[in-house]
């Protein structure tokens, strides 16, 4: 059951593929988390810095500068408060790690995941009771 804050909680998601981010958004929607779905960095960092999102969860090789850890690093700076996840089909490098270990990911999610363990994930993240 969702707590009064996980209702309130605003998800923004990063995918650059359409059909696994309507996926995502489906998923926690049908959970009734409230999220946001964008497919590039640059509109992700954009709304970031003009709107309320209490949780950002972005896929490694969204198209980017860079990647989607660049991303997180970037909204760390801008928003501490914000929690970061990232999801990638890559084993976990040394730079994912470290981004762990300093607090720029807080979590990390392996693909592919079942649409429960996506769920599972974001709403601990949210504040489920």
């Amino acid at each position: 059951m969702l707590t009064e804050s996980a209702l309130h909680t605003r998800i923004l998601i990063v995918e650059d593929d359409a059909a696994v981010g309507r996926l995502v958004q489906t998923c926690l929607e049908r959970r009734g988390l409230n999220c946001c779905l964008v497919r590039s960095c640059e509109r992700a960092l954009r709304y970031c810095l003009t709107d309320s999102y209490h949780l950002l969860m972005t896929d490694l090789n969204v198209e980017c500068p860079r990647d989607g850890l660049h991303l997180l690093d970037r909204i760390a700076v801008l928003r501490p408060s914000m929690v970061r996840i990232l999801t990638s089909g890559e084993v976990p490098d040394d730079s994912i790690r470290l981004a762990m270990a300093s607090g720029v990911i807080q979590q990390f999610l392996q693909k592919p995941w079942s649409p429960s363990e996506l769920t599972l994930a974001l709403e601990s993240r949210a504040g489920v009771a």
